[in-house]
């Protein structure tokens, strides 16, 4: 599976903060911004509530530290090639960061880059993606 832009050039990675016009087989796709009201209301975290990891830089991995320490929080760290990960295991498979009840993240302010850059590519289920057919 292909993602393409209209010009028919491979986008990776995608930037929901551009509003990518995308191309997936026949079906065109909008890639629309995030927005709380889309995150949350539409789509409730589902991102932050799958099984999973992100990743992070050392620098972003101190400050979530803090934020864990602060938020009174456990969060399993592991570390991958040339980066670190924030694994989802110890808190019932969702972000550690994750506010269940609101669906807001409670280090947004904070998030690491790989967070802000979310989706970087296609996602069926991620409310971002809109299909026209």
């Amino acid at each position: 599976m292909t993602l393409e832009r209209r010009d028919g050039r491979r986008k990776f990675p995608l930037s929901s903060d551009r509003g990518e016009q995308l191309r997936l087989g026949a079906v065109r796709v909008q890639l629309r911004q995030a927005s709380k009201a889309i995150c949350t209301d539409e789509c409730g975290a589902q991102c932050c509530r799958a099984p999973g990891h992100f990743r992070c830089d050392e620098d972003e991995l101190e400050v979530l530290r803090e934020e864990a320490v602060r938020l009174g929080v456990r969060v399993r760290v592991v570390r991958l090639a040339d980066k670190w990960a924030v694994d989802f295991k110890n808190n019932d498979g969702a972000c550690p960061f994750l506010d269940r009840d609101t669906s807001l993240c409670r280090v947004y302010a904070a998030r690491p880059q790989a967070c802000r850059d979310f989706p970087t590519k296609y996602e069926e289920r991620c409310v971002l993606f809109r299909h026209d057919t």
